[in-house]
């Protein structure tokens, strides 16, 4: 061994002149360094207990490796034999909420970026499944890698899930957008048509939290005084169920804080703003409920109107409308149980938008692909974002003005 020349007073040919040279060189065989400390206990020990208790200890070590080694072995071979792709196309949704077939386009999808700086002989179609698996039950990483279909040591499943999640979020823009030509805004209010009589509705707004740990720093910006730590999830969607926008910020904020900072309300103020839109295609709106401040481009019920007066009958049909934004919000929950109310994740704010926004994508995945809604239980790159875009609308009488108009016009 290297450290030989250092132990005690013995020769090239193995001979030792004492005992105690002997049970050195015995002890750093096993344990490469002999310190003083070491030195101290052979000696208060004696020779014979010092190295009864080198062997024991050894003999422990080596049982430990070999059990290691033989659930590595384990594992291995069972990744080998075992193929969830083989399983009956309605248990494999049950598990993965995708089909065999659609989980294979995201394998494909995310294939390259996978391979990109590849640190695990794991498959791709493997990671893929471990992390439509862990978001689908919102379990832990250990329970995750623990299951026969993909039986993985929870270190490779944390560097898996880690790896694959940015994957799914390099995709955000091709999943998660909003209206961006004439004819994709034209196509988004004209679904809305059959569910309320007022024409422009371009989406559904509301927020909800999902919670997670203590955050080790700016704790204060995430304590919500209802559910502890958590971060506020802004969704807009269309009439299907896609989801078009999505804020996440911690979660001392309220919905209206949220939506007042975010892009989303940039985006329909500007088509406001802008004379040719309005003059070639009209006023475009989105519904959110007495949470959110009424304003020229974001309609809210009217509360405690008199029944069958024109007040009731736009608010019976804004919420009719507007339950689909809680039914979407339900179904991402539902069906993506990482994002439900009830799990806490175990993660620091930025990997909780990661979680996030990827089980966001791959719900817009399932609707485009005509999934639909199953495990539906009631109610961009994932950052925090924290762009500010403006003060608060000052002018609030101009949206309930534009309500009034719209209750004139259509209601009365």
């Amino acid at each position: 061994m290297e450290n030989q020349g250092q132990a005690g007073n013995f020769d090239e040919e193995g001979d030792f002149d004492e005992a105690e040279d002997l049970a050195e060189y015995i002890a750093m065989m096993f344990f490469e360094e002999f310190d003083d400390d070491e030195r101290a206990n052979m000696q208060d020990e004696g020779l014979a207990d010092f190295v009864d208790r080198i062997f024991e200890d050894f003999e422990e070590i080596e049982r430990r490796r070999r059990q290691v080694m033989r659930l590595k072995v384990l594992r291995e071979f069972l990744r080998l034999i075992s193929d969830p792709f083989d399983m009956h196309p309605i248990q494999f949704r049950k598990l993965y909420r995708l089909t065999p077939t659609l989980a294979r386009d995201v394998v494909e999808m995310l294939r390259e970026e996978l391979n990109r700086n590849r640190t695990t002989r794991v498959t791709e179609e493997l990671q893929v499944l471990i992390t439509l698996r862990f978001l689908a039950t919102g379990s832990f990483q250990r329970g995750t890698g623990q299951d026969f279909l993909h039986p993985v040591c929870q270190s490779l499943v944390s560097k898996i899930l880690a790896k694959v999640l940015d994957a799914i979020c390099t995709f955000g823009e091709q999943f998660i957008f909003l209206p961006r030509t004439p004819e994709e805004r034209f196509q988004t209010q004209y679904a809305f048509r059959n569910l309320i009589r007022i024409p422009g509705i371009l989406g559904l707004i509301d927020g909800f939290l999902v919670k997670m740990k203590r955050p080790a720093e700016h704790e204060e910006a995430y304590v919500n005084y209802a559910h502890g730590c958590s971060v506020n999830v802004q969704v807009i969607v269309n009439a299907e169920g896609r989801i078009m926008s999505l804020r996440i910020i911690p979660g001392s904020n309220n919905d209206q804080g949220n939506y007042t900072n975010s892009r989303a309300r940039q985006y329909f103020e500007a088509l406001r703003a802008i004379l040719e839109v309005v003059e070639r295609e009209g006023y475009f709106y989105i519904l959110g409920d007495a949470g959110y401040r009424e304003s020229r481009v974001l309609l809210t019920p009217i509360e405690n109107a008199p029944e069958g007066s024109p007040e009731w009958v736009y608010t019976r049909e804004h919420s009719t409308t507007r339950s689909k934004v809680e039914r979407t919000i339900g179904a991402l929950s539902g069906v993506w149980f990482a994002a439900n109310k009830a799990r806490v994740l175990y993660y620091a704010p930025e990997k909780v938008a990661t979680i996030i926004t990827a089980a966001a994508i791959l719900h817009n995945i399932r609707i485009m692909n005509g999934l639909g809604n199953d495990n539906e239980r009631p109610a961009a790159q994932p950052v925090l974002d924290d762009l500010v875009v403006g003060e608060i609308d000052a002018n609030h009488l101009e949206g309930l003005a534009e309500r009034e108009l719209l209750l004139d016009l259509l209601y009365r």
